[in-house]
């Protein structure tokens, strides 16, 4: 694999946030150009937009392919991988060939969740996304529910040439590390497992936490990366887990949003069926933040 081709994939992604309105019924595009020009001051490679930091399965094809737009047309320089999964192989082809057209900088399969479907199934569900795009870089979105295999995503490769790497958010480092051993371009999307996965060659981190809370997620990847700096790593990685802990239980995707209007940036607030944060879980919640001295 050409090495400058994956060197957009190193340091920290945000796993976006999508702007909503108040009330979390509706896009609130004009909120994105500032949140962008926030991830990027803050020194992130790129943004990935749609997964589940960014509610994309709760939005419609039309909506997401509009923030597809608009995150391109404000990126200025930052990558932009988009999640293109959805429940019919025709519409994820759909969202990756609109994607590639609108200038993403590549696309992440997932299996459709729904229905429980063959090995085959989703073999063929990955190929026939990745061959609508060619020769978009193309990466795998790992869950902790998937059962496809390394020799699945290997035999997959020799298919489809712009299959280049896995987003991997299973939390299984022995795969991380053995996808990495395969030649796979891996970023981590656990946290937890930044440290260990940076260790062991992964490309970089696609982190929810690097949408509201980026100089920790820098931080980590920066000590992560220096090889004489370990046991600073190894401390700092044991705080960063600390907080994702706090944030992410028991509802993450509301913590993260009254993080980001805390720090100023209209994102709105969580769509049904999601819980919204009572005032006092949201005051408990900055508090403790402010407390770690991350805030």
């Amino acid at each position: 694999m050409d090495k400058q081709a994956t060197l957009r994939w190193h340091g920290v992604i945000a796993a976006m946030d999508t702007p909503l309105t108040e009330d979390g019924s509706d896009l609130n595009l004009g909120a994105l150009p500032a949140l962008l020009r926030f991830l990027k001051e803050a020194g992130l490679a790129g943004v990935f937009v749609g997964g589940s930091t960014g509610l994309g399965p709760l939005l419609s094809l039309e909506q997401r392919e509009a923030v597809t737009e608009a995150t391109v047309a404000a990126a200025d320089g930052l990558t932009v991988l988009v999640h293109v999964g959805a429940e019919r192989t025709a519409d994820a082809v759909r969202l990756a060939q609109h994607a590639a057209q609108a200038g993403a900088s590549g696309v992440a399969i997932s299996v459709p969740p729904y229905y429980q479907h063959t090995p085959r199934a989703v073999r063929g569900h990955f190929q026939a996304v990745a061959d609508a795009v060619r020769p978009l870089p193309t990466f795998l979105y790992r869950l902790g529910r998937d059962r496809w295999t390394l020799d699945d995503f290997r035999a997959l490769q020799e298919q489809c040439p712009n299959l280049i790497g896995l987003k991997d958010s299973a939390g299984d480092l022995h795969f991380t590390q053995s996808a990495v051993a395969a030649g796979a371009v891996v970023v981590q999307g656990d946290e937890r497992l930044a440290l260990a996965s940076m260790t062991a060659g992964a490309a970089g981190l696609v982190s929810g936490m690097a949408t509201m809370l980026p100089e920790l997620i820098v931080t980590l990847v920066c000590l992560a990366s220096d090889p004489h700096r370990l046991e600073e790593a190894r401390r700092y990685q044991a705080f960063v887990t600390q907080v994702r802990d706090l944030v992410v239980q028991p509802n993450a995707y509301a913590c993260f949003k009254a993080i980001l209007r805390h720090r100023g940036y209209s994102v709105g607030r969580v769509p049904g069926p999601f819980e919204e944060l009572e005032p006092a879980q949201e005051r408990a919640l900055l508090e403790r933040l402010q407390a770690l001295g991350v805030l």
